[in-house]
């Protein structure tokens, strides 16, 4: 059925947004990051006021804009995702360091096209954002199914959401955006929402879409999905127009921030 509206709770913030934009924390490292300049990954050591260089290919890659960190299915390290958005790759860096390895051949047209935004939840089903290519290709939503193991491969992606419709507030009409910015699963039961539930944000309109996790977890399984539920349009802005969203987060208390790219926090 067509994407229904419905409202969210959001808390409103204005803040400065510092980079690098997407950190997280690895062992007794305070957090890694991307450089999406030198297409690093970072090792950020607060302490110690430094930052170091964690991965070794970045000479092979375009423009990495996000990482997420998650366990190996297969074995008790812990790994990197990384989305190269304009080389079109999504990459696993084993134990968050090295050279990355493809969690699915950029050649295939089961790949994203423009990867832009991780996000990974609880049974290791890593979400990917699809910028798409404009005027060629509609910006949509793949999931990549868990490690095959004890091989330690990854299955070909399937599309949650092959054309995004963003039900537009004042008619109920489809709206279709230019790119999805960012994605985040859910993490608990917040909000009247399941976990595993996929928050997805877009860019013109900017919207906040989800996707039920029943949703996620057949398109995973390859199996029907009549009865899984539908997209939700929770809720577009009415931003300026020259201000772009660039991030995707939800706080512990169920808070959903979104970053704009002059610096704002809502």
């Amino acid at each position: 059925g067509a994407p229904r509206a419905r409202p969210i709770l959001c808390t409103l913030l204005v803040a400065l947004f510092a980079m690098p934009a997407h950190s997280q924390t690895l062992g007794t490292t305070d957090a890694v990051g991307v450089d999406s300049f030198k297409n690093a990954l970072l090792d950020l050591d607060f302490d110690a006021g430094t930052v170091t260089p964690r991965n070794t290919d970045n000479f092979t890659l375009q423009k990495i804009n996000t990482v997420e960190l998650g366990p190996n299915r297969c074995s008790s390290r812990v790994d990197a995702f990384v989305a190269d958005r304009d080389g079109g790759k999504v990459l696993r860096y084993p134990n968050a360091a090295g050279a990355g390895d493809l969690v699915c051949d950029p050649a295939s047209s089961d790949c994203p096209i423009a990867p832009n935004g991780l996000s990974r939840n609880s049974v290791k089903v890593l979400a990917v954002g699809d910028k798409g290519v404009r005027n060629r290709d509609a910006a949509r939503v793949w999931v990549v199914p868990p490690e095959n193991c004890p091989a330690d491969t990854f299955s070909p992606p399937a599309l949650l959401d092959p054309e995004i419709c963003v039900t537009d507030p004042r008619n109920g009409r489809c709206l279709d955006p230019d790119a999805v910015v960012d994605v985040e699963f859910i993490n608990r039961p917040v909000g009247g929402f399941d976990t595993d539930a996929l928050l997805v944000l877009t860019q013109q309109p900017t919207a906040l879409m989800h996707y039920p996790a029943p949703l996620v977890a057949c398109t995973v399984a390859g199996e029907s999905c009549d009865e899984a539920g539908d997209p939700e349009t929770l809720l577009v802005f009415t931003n300026r127009s020259d201000r772009r969203p660039s991030g995707l987060a939800m706080l512990p208390g169920g808070e959903v921030l979104v970053s704009f790219d002059d610096g704002f926090i809502k």
